[in-house]
């Protein structure tokens, strides 16, 4: 087991413990149930999730997807760049990908889930 899986594996947190409803939602929508070919499912989750929270959203948020964030040093460190900055206000670690929001409305939030 590498290092990064066991950082990940001691930090993760189940649909029980997030203390946002917004990620609980997003959690329950998106990423319950959700294949381990995850890729093409992924996406059009995303979308519906989006279309369906339209008070959530506006034309200037953005989420983007990153693959492979724990493959090896130089993904994990980008990973922990891209949750440091100020500019990504919300970021999700789900071992194999990451997910990233820009919505500045909210507040600075990093979630390592249980998928």
């Amino acid at each position: 087991m590498n290092r990064s899986f066991f950082r990940y594996f001691i930090k993760r947190k189940g649909k029980f413990h997030l203390h946002s409803p917004f990620v609980y939602s997003f959690y329950m929508e998106v990423l319950n149930g959700l294949p381990h070919d995850y890729e093409k499912e992924l996406k059009i989750r995303i979308d519906k999730f989006a279309s369906t929270h339209p008070v959530l959203f506006s034309d200037n948020d953005n989420i983007s997807i990153i693959n492979g964030i724990h493959k090896d040093k130089n993904a994990d460190k980008m990973w922990k760049d891209v949750v440091k900055n100020p500019d990504y206000r919300l970021t999700m670690d789900c071992y194999r990908f990451g997910i990233v929001f820009t919505m500045s409305r909210i507040v600075k939030q990093h979630f390592v889930l249980k998928w």
